[in-house]
């Protein structure tokens, strides 16, 4: 299979790479560092559901921005392993539909 990286997806990576660097070490504990920040804002979104509240604009955003960093930071550091997002996506789908037809598909 070519591995073929988004135009989108290359220029984030190479963006990433030229101001972060490609150790995979500090690039994970930087997406641990956003996952925790995604979940801080998502416990705030289910605060607003819970409270049957309208959540502010201001804090919708700063839950998509969390969403954003989350990926961005993934992408980079799953692209220091040689994954890029389409061939994830596309493993993805092969194990949610072969577990459909064999919930065992795919498990270690």
């Amino acid at each position: 299979m070519i591995k073929v990286r988004d135009i989108t997806e290359a220029k984030a990576i190479d963006l990433f790479t030229s101001q972060f660097g490609n150790d995979v070490l500090s690039r994970f504990d930087k997406f641990k560092e956003e996952v925790k920040e995604l979940y801080e804002a998502f416990d705030e979104y289910e605060t607003y559901i819970a409270n049957d509240v309208v959540m502010p604009p201001e804090a919708l955003e700063h839950l998509l921005d969390e969403f954003s960093d989350v990926q961005g930071t993934f992408t980079h550091l799953s692209s220091l392993f040689g994954l890029y997002q389409q061939e994830m996506l596309h493993n993805c789908i092969d194990k949610v539909t072969g577990r459909m037809i064999d919930p065992n598909y795919k498990r270690k």
